[in-house]
């Protein structure tokens, strides 16, 4: 049966140790008893023994539960205990380290191949314990099969195959049993093989299986004991059990084997906690030593509040020991805070870890342990496991150092070779000084390191043959560690060899002549003395072993061709150090580091010419000597015929041996080795050079006495430097050369410089010689110049004297300038002189000497006697040089001049105004021509002033001059013809003379106003137009002078002036204000009366003119000017027009409108019925009169049914229209009719208010003359507010405003007035002020201003009333907990009918449920007034969003399950909010109202709801309430819904029929029935019996639990609960059984059937093992 579990234990306590043990003679027994049990695959058999506790039993191998597939595993792990469960290595393991063992540690490998023969051993042995196995499984079946009798059932064992079982050496039951019996036993056996026919194994175990099922055990059950006697028998055992433990020794209890009984864990309390403290709680001993004895101190304090007393278990190891308590008190008991000592010894026998525990048991029933170690730190040595001793040379030793650190704790090691370990005699093996592991030597063989220590281990390594050498050896710690270390040498010969040449080798073959053991040529190129030349040499260390090398320099041992081939045998020659040889090497001596390659440089420098020949040997002192040396490759190329050679190196090698003074010379030997022969061959030349350029010549003269350089180059071509010396010339001439000496580098030029002195005139030509360093024989330069005496220069040549007056004497210098670096003579002389009539005048001294540069000034006169040209000539003579002519040339003439113009003419001239005219007055020649201007000649001179500058002067250089003169005119009209000015000429007769005319005229002006001109004479005004009341308005009136007079202006306003106010704040404009303030206007100008505008000729003047004004109307006024050059005034007429109003109002227009918008009177939003709102607007008087308002309102509609209208028709009576409301109010009745019969256009409406003329007016006269009426056209505002029930109004209606008086205007604004109650409505409207003043303020035409007052005034004070009146509302702000998905805009609540039996706890005595948790959207609240309900409270804000205050209520729509916080009279200010809470009370009442039956009855009720059944949600009942805002200043409502949904549960099962079969009579049997809640609300259920077949049925089956309480949770990951239901049935007869169930909920669940059935009997096969 499923879920069944059978227990079964055994009574024979004397036998349990070897119960189950297959040599148990109760074995077979056993096995037979339990055979039907094991038959069921569901039933779990144990086996209790005592002494394991569970965990132990589980861990051992399963007992076998078929025979043909058992083991005996079991049978051996309760032998062997913990040695056969441990894991042993597994073939994968083993084949894996042999994957990893193919390396070349030889320790790895053995132990690989030992682990591989373990583990084919293993498997060897487990191939026979599966065969011995196999055996007694086929004996045990045989056995059950062929017994007769129970008696006979231990005899198994005369099935077994003994001489297999003796071959794998198993102990046989001959081996215990008696002689007589073992007798027996053979006889049975062989009765049993004679009827035995078959012997196949395989053919005989399915007839032996088939054989135990068939078998029956029905007998067995009768022989068990009851359950009462079971229950007292294991009573019984636990009480022995119990005693027994007391009594035994603790350290002994984990080698108990067994226990009496199977415990079953008790459920134990909660574990006490120790009252004991241990100090330490862990005892450390680091530092210790083998026969030493060391102690310390344990303590144990009491923790608790009371007196303990405490036990100490001592440690289980002999190394540590534990002394006598020593008690505070001297009594057990230790108090409160007090300790108890003891002191733990511990005495190692062996430097390694030791562990234990001493195990402290308390008086309160705890126990704790204390562990103990011993462990001392290892030590660490950084010595790696390889110990590389590196490279070296063959028949040599190398003594390596290395350096151990212990990085670990203290120890002591002995080394030994690893061949000679593991040592018998320990002793025998480091009794030496050194450890000996050919061809290696350790220096120390043993070590003792503390912490931190370093120890140098030196080894030597002495290889006698090349290879590499490893060998190993083991350090043995003190503490019992063994480390294996590996000792590694590589052994080399000595090999060296010639990498690269620069500029490669030389065939030896192509040599006729060369050195007898050379292995190589090296050939250098030509050079000269005294240079060298270098190459580059790479030669390789083939070694890995470093290697100092010297050079030596031989004489060359000759052989040609014919000499190496007649050579059969070695010859021994003996060598000649070279001691003077071109050639060198460097480095000389050195290393050669461990495979790696060695530049060296070959120098040749020579110092005479000749062929050189050198042989180098490279040589390795102090070589070890290996017997079987090998040759390299390059010896066996190039020494075919080898030769003996001796150096006498012992001259020239340094003898390096100090290093290898330790060693032995009997074992090891030392000679210089030659590695390397090669030759170097070189020849020395003479030199190459040239001149450039080849000979050195003067292109220019070279003056006497001066020396000169010149430079010149040589270059030397040759490949070595050369050196010259010059020598010096001394005679006519004297040469020399620098620098004297020079080294000139190859293929490098030298600039030389050469020295030349000339003593004598003429033409030089010279050789010079020069020496070269290394050539015998002079070599010459050639030289050519020519040599001259002095130069000089004559300024001015020729002389021109010019233009000479006749009759004067000029005198000249000329400037003799000697242009050459050496002195000069000469003198001066005049050709063909005539004594009689002379010419020229020199000095009486005419020798010369200058110096070099010197510069001579000689005088020379000219006597102008005679007029016309004149041609003469001097000479200057050098001496040892040429002579130089000067010509002399001059023109004698007398002075002459005259004016141009002739005539001067001056077309306009104004009078008292300059002119000024320009003459030119020419010289005819060069000569200074005085001048002087005489007085007019002319029969008026009154006429003008004439000025002239100058009046006389020079004239030089046959160059004109410029006259300047004035003419000032004095009278109107034109210059008489006679008009002559003289001018006189020195030393001439007569004068030269100029005419004059001119035309004089007087002053004249031009006026320029905008873009039109008006002359002096003509009219114009001054007109400023229509300027804003209060702004600034400018004109400029431009007067331009059309003469070439300069004048001014004076400029006075005659009525209206202005003053200037002072200026704040560094004000840059000029501000200005009406001298007259009542009148209120000024002109003003930028200068005052006395100031005057400067009017230049020709120029013009610009005069602004302002005006400014606080008050409307029209002005006129005059602009006087007065000019300087004009008799009369001009007066011009000023004219302005002033509009607008004084009236500023302080409100804000409509930005977005345009900048004629009115200002705007905000109300706002509003509601209907609501109280009055009153406002005042700011306004002020700027004028300095008083005005009189009068108020006006005009209601805006938005009635699309009013005609539209665009003029307005204003009557006036008596000039007055607030006088005469009655008469105003007759004709506004026939406004229509007035309005039909005019003329006037609707169309002129579209054009500006300003465009109706104010002065457009229809006179309707009737008989009665007295009366006047007025019809003002207006452009239409509104419709004019009515007296009765006005929206708008204001107050007051009429007032008179004082000047710059600040005052306010309210304006009331009336919702209560508004007809339209049922809609929002804008309430718009304008209201209108009508501006006038007094008679006396109006002005006239004489008093230059006249004002408009009333309807005849252009604009008056206007200002726009918006405001709306709206309807209530709010908006409604939900949680977002609260929202519902389906529907955002309603109040949801989803509500499981399960929670409300979280109020009823008592319900079918069930459990009471966990509180439930909070759903994400719903927030619960439990109410604490009524247990019986269940309280769901949502929240939701309503919001006020206008600009009014909104008063309201609120209800709901049914109260009988919600509930509303707050329920009085609410106000909400703008803007804020109301927190609402609404309450959903869930209780039992609600619940039955939507039952399914309930339903059905209210048909009303059903209508309203919407049903829904799924299997996630179970029954899902939906509806809608609403939540009510009642406004109260009107009727009007606010609905905001509310959406609610219950969920009922639905009850499922996993079966609805359990079928129990045959069982047998009072044994009792379970089976689980599975109920689930798969909804989102928790369901109370209840199980009952409904029917049975007959009576004994209600009591067969038995039902557990009968009812309970499934919770679950709406919107949960895990909504789904269940409940596993247990079933009893228990047969009293052997009849069938049916009984029919009934599984009802408490919350209208759908009822579940469930049908169960059974079946009593009496036969055995379907007896249980364990009963229920």
């Amino acid at each position: 049966m499923e879920g069944e579990t059978a227990v079964v234990s055994t009574g024979d306590i004397e036998h349990k140790r070897n119960i189950s043990s297959p040599f148990n003679p109760n074995y077979s027994h056993q096995q037979s008893r339990t055979t039907p049990t094991n038959i069921h695959s569901n039933t779990n058999i144990s086996i209790s023994k005592r002494g394991l506790s569970a965990e132990e039993r589980h861990t051992l191998p399963e007992i076998p539960r078929n025979p043909l597939t058992a083991s005996v595993a079991h049978v051996v792990s309760r032998e062997l205990g913990e040695n056969f469960l441990k894991t042993p290595i597994r073939p994968e393991t083993v084949k894996k380290l042999v994957v990893s063992g193919n390396v070349d540690d030889f320790s790895h490998r053995a132990y690989v191949q030992h682990l591989r023969e373990i583990q084919a051993k293993r498997e060897y042995q487990l191939q026979k314990i599966g065969h011995d196995e196999q055996a007694f499984l086929l004996a045990d079946i045989q056995a059950h099969e062929n017994d007769d009798t129970e008696d006979k059932t231990h005899l198994s064992s005369l099935y077994i195959n003994e001489e297999a079982l003796t071959r794998d050496q198993v102990i046989l039951p001959r081996d215990f049993l008696s002689f007589n019996l073992q007798k027996h036993i053979k006889q049975e056996k062989e009765s049993k093989d004679g009827e035995k026919q078959e012997t196949d194994t395989d053919k005989k175990l399915p007839k032996l299986t088939h054989q135990m099922k068939s078998k029956s055990f029905n007998s067995i059950w009768k022989d068990q004991i009851s359950v009462a006697e079971r229950d007292f028998s294991r009573g019984r055992l636990q009480m022995i059990d119990n005693f027994t433990t007391y009594n035994i020794n603790p350290r002994y209890d984990e080698t108990r084997s067994n226990q009496l009984i199977t415990k079953i864990p008790p459920n134990k309390p909660p574990a006490l906690l120790p009252v004991f403290e241990a100090i330490p709680s862990e005892i450390i001993f680091t530092r210790y030593r083998v026969g030493d004895v060391h102690e310390t101190t344990l303590n144990l304090r009491n923790l608790s509040s009371v007196a303990h007393s405490c036990r100490v278990i001592p440690p289980k190891t002999p190394n540590f020991c534990v002394s006598l308590s020593q008690y505070p008190s001297g009594h057990s008991l230790v108090a409160t805070g007090l300790s108890v000592v003891y002191n733990v010894k511990f005495a190692p026998d062996t430097l390694g870890v030791f562990e234990d525990e001493i195990i402290v048991q308390c008086s309160n029933g705890t126990e704790f342990s204390v562990k103990l170690l011993a462990k001392r730190p290892p030590p660490v040595l950084t010595l790696p496991a390889l110990v590389d001793c590196g490279y070296w040379l063959a028949g040599g030793r190398k003594i390596c150092e290395f350096k151990i650190r212990n990085d670990g704790g203290e120890g002591r090691f002995a080394l030994v070779p690893a061949t000679s370990w593991p040592a018998v005699n320990f002793k025998a093996v480091i009794r030496s000084d050194t450890v000996h592991i050919p061809p290696f030597d350790i220096a120390s063989p043993t070590l003792d390191l503390r912490s931190g220590d370093t120890f140098p281990l030196k080894i030597s390594f002495t290889p006698q043959s090349t290879g590499e050498f490893t060998n190993e050896f083991i350090m043995i710690c003190d503490n019992g560690e063994i480390s294996r270390y590996t000792l590694k040498g590589v052994a080399q010969t000595i090999q060296i060899r010639l990498e690269d040449v620069e500029g490669g080798l030389v065939d030896l073959n192509e040599l006729e002549i060369r050195d007898i053991s050379t292995q190589y040529s090296i050939n250098f190129i030509s050079i000269t003395p005294f240079s060298y030349c270098q190459k580059r040499i790479l030669i390789k260390n083939l070694t890995n072993v470093e290697l100092p090398f010297v050079w030596t320099l031989l004489e060359p041992v000759l052989y040609n061709r014919e000499d190496f081939a007649d050579q059969t045998q070695p010859v021994e020659i003996e060598r000649i150090v070279c001691e003077s040889s071109p050639f060198n090497i460097q480095p000389n001596r050195g290393t050669f580091p461990p495979s790696s390659i060695v530049e060296f440089h070959l120098v040749f420098a020579p110092s005479q010419i000749g062929n050189y020949h050198t042989v180098f040997h490279l040589i390795i002192p102090n070589a070890p000597i290996y017997p079987t040396s090998v040759s390299s490759p390059e010896h066996t190329d190039h020494t075919k015929n080898s030769t003996n050679e001796r150096a006498p190196s012992s001259d020239i090698l340094s003898r390096n041996s100090s290093k290898m003074s330790a060693i032995p010379s009997a074992s090891i030997q030392y000679a210089d080795q030659t590695v390397l022969r090669f030759e170097a061959r070189g020849i020395c030349e003479n030199f190459k050079y040239i001149f450039d350029p080849f000979a050195l010549m003067f292109m220019d003269k070279l003056y006497k006495n001066i020396s000169y350089r010149k430079d010149f180059q040589f270059s030397n071509t040759s490949i070595s430097p050369l050196i010259i010396n010059w020598m010096s010339v001394v005679g006519d001439e004297i040469i020399n050369v620098e620098p004297v000496a020079a080294e000139i580098p190859p293929d490098a030029t030298c600039q030389f410089t050469l020295i030349l002195t000339g003593t004598k005139t003429g033409l030089v030509k010279v050789e010079v010689p020069y020496e070269i360093d290394g050539i015998d024989e002079y070599g010459y330069f050639h030289v050519e110049a020519e040599i001259i005496g002095p130069d000089v220069a004559i300024d001015p040549a020729p002389i021109d004297f010019g233009l000479v007056e006749y009759g004067e004497t000029i005198e000249k210098i000329i400037k003799i300038k000697n242009t050459s670096p050496i002195i000069a003579k000469c003198r001066v002389e005049e050709v063909n002189k005539n004594e009689s009539k002379p010419v020229l005048s020199l000095p009486d001294n005419t020798e010369i000497t200058l110096k070099p540069i010197e510069v001579y000034e000689f005088p020379i006169r000219l006597l102008a006697n005679e007029e016309g040209s004149l041609l003469h000539h001097i000479e200057v003579i050098i001496e040892d040089g040429k002579t130089i002519p000067i010509e002399i040339t001059a023109i004698i003439q007398r002075p002459s001049a005259y004016i141009s113009p002739v005539e001067l003419n001056i077309q306009e001239s104004f009078v008292n105004v300059p002119v000024t005219r320009y003459v030119e007055i020419y010289a005819v020649n060069a000569l200074p021509t005085h001048f002087q201007w005489g007085e007019v000649t002319c029969s008026d001179k009154d006429q003008c002033i004439l000025e002239i500058n100058p009046r006389q002067g020079t004239i030089y250089d046959g160059k004109s001059i410029s006259i300047e003169i004035t003419f000032i005119p004095q009278q109107c009209g034109k210059l008489n013809d006679d008009w002559h000015i003289p001018c006189y000429i020195q030393n001439s007769s007569q004068p030269i003379f100029l005419k004059l005319n001119a035309l004089i005229k007087t002053m004249n002006l031009e006026f320029r106003l905008n873009d039109n001109t008006f002359q002096f004479d003509e009219q114009f005004i001054l007109d400023f137009n229509r300027v804003p009341l209060g702004e600034k308005s400018c004109l400029e009136l431009i007067i331009t002078n059309l003469t070439d007079i300069q004048s001014g202006i004076k400029a006075n306003v005659a009525k209206f002036k202005t003053r200037v106010l002072p200026t704040v704040n560094e004000q840059t404009n000029q501000n200005f204000e009406p001298i007259n303030q009542e009148v209120g206007i000024g002109f003003h100008l930028n200068k005052s009366e006395t100031d005057i505008y400067n009017l230049p000729p020709r120029g013009t003047v610009t005069i602004p003119i302002s005006v400014i004004s606080s008050m409307w109307g029209t002005y006129t006024d005059l602009l006087q000017l007065q000019i300087d050059g004009i008799d009369t005034i001009k007066e011009i007429p000023l004219q302005v027009h002033i509009t607008g109003h004084p009236i500023k109002t302080y409100l804000c227009a409509n930005n977005k409108s345009n900048s004629t918008s009115l200002p705007i009177v905000q109300f706002g939003s509003m509601l209907h019925n609501s109280l009055p709102i009153k406002k005042k607007v700011h306004m002020q008087n700027i004028s300095h009169i008083p005005i009189c308002i009068d108020w006006v309102v005009y209601d805006i509609t938005e009635d699309a049914t009013d005609r539209p209208k665009f003029i307005e028709l204003i009557p006036v009576i008596d000039n007055n229209p607030f006088n005469h409301f009655a008469s105003e109010t007759t004709i506004m009745e026939n406004n229509s009719e007035i309005m039909s019969q005019t003329t006037i256009s609707t169309k002129t409406s579209s054009r500006a208010p300003s465009a109706i003329s104010s002065q457009s007016s229809i006179s309707l006269i009737d008989n009665r003359p007295t009366q006047l009426i007025k019809l003002y056209v207006e452009p239409y505002r509104g419709k004019r507010a009515s007296d009765n029930n006005p929206i708008f109004t204001t107050s007051p209606i009429t007032q008179v405003i004082k000047p710059r008086e600040h005052f306010y205007v309210d304006i009331t604004m009336l919702p209560r007035n508004c007809p339209i109650k049922d809609r929002p409505i804008k309430c718009n409207a304008r209201v209108c002020g009508i501006l006038s003043v007094t008679e006396d303020r109006q002005g006239s035409p004489s008093q230059g201003f006249q004002r408009k007052i009333y309807y005849e005034h252009e604009e008056q004070v206007e200002f726009r009333i918006n405001g709306s009146l709206d309807i209530p509302s709010l908006r409604v702000e939900l949680d977002d907990d609260d929202c519902n998905v389906e529907k955002l805009e309603a109040l949801s609540f989803a509500i499981p009918v399960g929670d409300i039996l979280s109020c009823q706890p008592n319900l079918y005595n069930c459990t009471l449920p966990l509180t439930r948790k909070s759903s994400r959207r719903t927030s619960v609240k439990s109410s604490t007034q009524n247990h019986d309900e269940k309280i769901y409270t949502h929240t939701l804000n309503l919001l006020n969003t206008h600009q009014y205050t909104i008063p309201f209520e609120l209800d709901i729509s049914d109260s009988s399950f919600l509930k509303i916080q707050p329920t009085t009279l609410t106000t909400l200010t703008p803007q804020s909010k109301l927190n609402v809470q609404c309450q959903f009370h869930l209780s039992q009442e609600l619940i039955d109202r939507f039952y399914t039956s309930n339903l059905n009855a209210n048909p009303s009720l059903l209508s309203k709801i919407k049903q829904t059944t799924t299997v996630e949600y179970g029954r899902r009942i939906q509806w809608q309430e609403h939540l009510t805002v009642n406004f109260t200043q009107n009727e009007m409502k606010q609905i905001i819904p509310i959406d609610i949904r219950l969920y009922f549960p639905i009850l499922t099962v996993n079966h609805d029929s359990i079928d129990f079969g045959m069982c047998f009579i009072e044994q009792t049997r379970q089976k689980e029935l599975i109920l689930k809640n798969l909804t989102g609300s928790s369901s109370a259920w209840s199980i009952r019996k409904v029917h049975a077949n007959n009576p004994d049925a209600y009591e067969a089956f038995r039902i557990e639990p009968k009812s309970g309480i499934l919770k679950t949770q709406l919107n949960s990951k895990e909504k789904s609960a269940q409940q596993v239901i247990s079933i009893y049935f228990t047969a009293r007869h052997n009849h069938t059984y049916e009984c029919q169930l009934l599984v009802e909920g408490l919350l209208d669940e759908p009822p579940i059937s469930i049908l169960l059935t059974g079946e009593g009997t009496f036969d055995g096969k379907y007896e249980a093992i364990h009963d229920i």
